[in-house]
Protein backbone atom coordinates (compact mmCIF):
# COMPACT_ATOMS: atom_id res chain seq x y z
CA UNK A 1 0.00 0.00 0.00
CA UNK A 2 1.47 3.54 -0.86
CA UNK A 3 1.29 6.28 1.82
CA UNK A 4 0.54 9.59 0.71
CA UNK A 5 0.75 12.50 2.43
CA UNK A 6 -0.85 15.52 2.34
CA UNK A 7 1.64 18.36 0.42
CA UNK A 8 2.79 21.12 2.58
CA UNK A 9 1.75 24.73 0.64
CA UNK A 10 4.61 27.28 0.83
CA UNK A 11 4.75 30.92 -0.45
CA UNK A 12 7.89 32.86 -2.31
CA UNK A 13 8.90 36.20 -3.94
CA UNK A 14 10.72 36.52 -7.17
CA UNK A 15 12.06 39.35 -9.36
CA UNK A 16 10.63 39.96 -12.70
CA UNK A 17 13.16 41.76 -14.82
CA UNK A 18 12.31 42.70 -18.79
CA UNK A 19 15.47 43.76 -20.94
CA UNK A 20 15.79 44.88 -24.00
CA UNK A 21 18.24 44.35 -27.09
CA UNK A 22 20.97 45.85 -25.35
CA UNK A 23 20.36 43.86 -21.94
CA UNK A 24 19.37 46.89 -20.60
CA UNK A 25 16.72 46.72 -18.00
CA UNK A 26 12.97 48.75 -19.28
CA UNK A 27 10.63 47.04 -16.58
CA UNK A 28 11.18 45.61 -13.52
CA UNK A 29 8.40 43.79 -11.24
CA UNK A 30 8.12 41.92 -8.32
CA UNK A 31 5.77 38.47 -8.13
CA UNK A 32 4.85 35.66 -5.27
CA UNK A 33 3.86 32.40 -6.09
CA UNK A 34 2.91 29.01 -4.04
CA UNK A 35 4.92 25.52 -4.18
CA UNK A 36 5.37 22.59 -2.62
CA UNK A 37 7.97 19.59 -2.67
CA UNK A 38 6.98 16.11 -3.65
CA UNK A 39 9.95 13.72 -1.74
CA UNK A 40 10.23 11.20 -4.01
CA UNK A 41 12.59 8.58 -2.30
CA UNK A 42 16.24 7.67 -2.48
CA UNK A 43 17.11 11.91 -1.30
CA UNK A 44 15.36 13.11 -4.37
CA UNK A 45 12.87 15.65 -3.96
CA UNK A 46 10.78 17.92 -6.69
CA UNK A 47 9.63 21.44 -6.24
CA UNK A 48 6.17 22.13 -8.13
CA UNK A 49 5.30 25.66 -8.71
CA UNK A 50 1.79 26.74 -9.29
CA UNK A 51 1.42 28.13 -12.95
CA UNK A 52 -2.03 30.19 -13.34
CA UNK A 53 -4.07 28.54 -16.05
CA UNK A 54 -3.24 30.72 -19.87
CA UNK A 55 0.33 32.35 -18.64
CA UNK A 56 2.69 29.96 -19.74
CA UNK A 57 3.39 29.75 -22.93
CA UNK A 58 6.42 27.43 -23.90
CA UNK A 59 8.41 28.11 -27.21
CA UNK A 60 9.48 30.28 -29.56
CA UNK A 61 7.62 33.11 -30.88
Amino acid sequence: MIQQREAIIKEFTFDVVKVNSQGQIVEQSRGQNKYFVEDLGNEITLEMVSITEGTFIMGIH
